[in-house]
């Protein structure tokens, strides 16, 4: 089960970071080019989780509930270099939904990727701890967008956690799997 709230900090010039944002990571600007310079690069693309074949469908086959999502990622690991690759399968929701992910050899993405073609996104993440809670920025690569997203233990820990921007859990034009062209 993930348990997920998503924050927008920053879109086409609008700031929408609240001051919890500025107290704790100081200067928009500056922050988002760290992000830029410190954060692992990450790739994802997404297929239909009815069309998918092969070890992706054996997969989906095993997890014990209905798909709305099927996402291939790869990421860069900043710090050594290297690649990890995962596949992942979510569930209908917002805030709370099943979700399913695996590592995948580099040979099973290279396989796929071409299927998940005008469904991609591009973008450096950057995690951060705040509040007990760790913190992933991501600076989108193909266009002005700044989120942040804090997964959490239990629906209760995530209704009390602090906005530190627009709240954009329910609102779908957010969701990678939207955003992706």
């Amino acid at each position: 089960m993930e348990i997920k709230r998503k924050f927008l900090i920053w879109e086409n010039g609008g700031e929408f970071a609240n001051p919890s944002f500025y107290n704790k990571f100081g200067n928009l600007s500056l922050f988002a080019q760290r992000i830029r310079r410190e954060g692992n690069t990450i790739n994802q693309g997404y297929l239909e989780p009815t069309s998918l074949e092969g070890e992706l469908l054996d997969i989906r086959n095993s997890i014990g509930f209905e798909p709305s999502e099927a996402r291939l990622r790869s990421e860069v690991i900043r710090l050594d270099g290297k690649t990890e690759y995962t596949f992942t399968l979510k569930g209908s929701g917002d805030l709370s939904r099943k979700k399913h992910e695996e590592n995948i050899i580099q040979e099973v993405f290279q396989r796929y990727w071409s299927k998940t073609l005008r469904k991609r996104i591009s973008k450096n993440r950057l995690k951060l701890p705040f509040q007990a809670q760790n913190i992933e920025f991501d600076s989108y690569l193909d266009r002005n967008l700044l989120t942040t997203e804090v997964e959490f233990d239990s629906v209760e820990i995530a209704d009390s956690f602090p906005e530190i921007g627009l709240d954009i859990t329910n609102d779908s034009r957010y969701k990678n799997k939207n955003l992706a062209q």
